[in-house]
Formats: structure tokens, C-alpha cells, sequence
């Protein structure tokens, strides 16, 4: 099942349900996706299908950040209440440790290539299972180390 279709089904049931935290933000997944699809002309994949979702987490995830820090606690609580209803939809996520032993073996595999090109390899190769940023650390890290 297409990520469109379980969260138009998902909206459904939250509007049945009337939970209101749910509802809004499976509307916003939804037009944000539908908003895609027409600009893909009709042919959503399931890849751009998941960037539209990191998309819209990352702008939950920078809005939660910029409320708190402008001291409004409270919409900062409705973004991060919306933050864990579309996380639900990614892909299981890797541990650091499996992300580091995946992100060592790349290094390994062409220890001359420059960062730019391993940091494209790494995030090709985690498939949407990991934060951009959190990859970028750990591969900062491991080139860092003396090999």
C-alpha cells in the first residue's frame, strides 16, 4: 500500500475518531503529498513519496525548535504532537551503532574519496532510514579519525 493511500485511510479513522492532532497533521501530509504528485504530473514514487514525509517531519521537527525558543510552549507542544504522528510513517530508523558500521565500511571501501562523495554514498545507502544530519556527524567523526 502507497504511503497516499494509508494516509488518506489514517485520516479517515482519526476524523471517526475525532483526534484533532491527528487529523491535522494527516491533512497536511496529505496536501503536502498531493502538492507533489501534481508536480510529478501523477507519478508519485515510494522514494519521493518518503521525501515529501522527511520534508514535512523537518519542518515540524525546525517549527517545535523555533517555538521553543520564542518561549510558546504550547504551539512548540502541538508541533512535536504532530512530529511523533508522522514519524509513524518512516521507515524503521538505524541505530548509531548499525549507522557507523555501515558509514566505516563505505569509508573503507574508497578511503581517497572526499566527503562530499561519501556523504552522497552514505545517504544513498540508508535509504531514508536516517537523519541527514546525524549521518553527516558520523561521517565527520569517522574522518577525523587516524586510519
Amino acid at each position: 500500500m502507497s504511503l497516499t493511500s494509508q494516509v488518506q485511510q489514517d485520516l479517515i479513522q482519526a476524523l471517526k475518531q475525532k483526534d484533532v492532532d491527528a487529523v491535522l497533521a494527516l491533512r497536511g501530509l496529505k496536501a503536502a503529498l498531493q502538492k507533489a504528485s501534481i508536480a510529478a504530473l501523477g507519478n508519485l514514487t515510494a522514494e519521493k513519496e518518503l521525501a515529501v514525509l522527511r520534508t514535512e517531519i523537518k519542518q515540524r521537527q525546525d517549527s517545535s525548535t523555533a517555538y521553543n525558543a520564542g518561549g510558546r510552549a504550547d504551539l512548540a507542544s502541538q508541533e512535536q504532537n504532530e512530529l511523533k504522528i508522522l514519524q509513524h510513517y518512516q521507515p524503521a530508523q538505524l541505530s548509531t551503532a548499525e549507522l557507523t558500521a555501515l558509514i566505516k565500511k563505505l569509508v573503507a571501501q574508497q578511503p581517497q574519496a572526499g566527503f562530499g562523495s561519501l556523504m552522497k554514498q552514505s545517504m544513498a545507502a540508508v535509504h531514508g532510514q536516517a537523519d541527514g544530519k546525524q549521518v553527516q556527524t558520523i561521517l565527520k567523526q569517522i574522518l577525523a579519525q587516524p586510519m
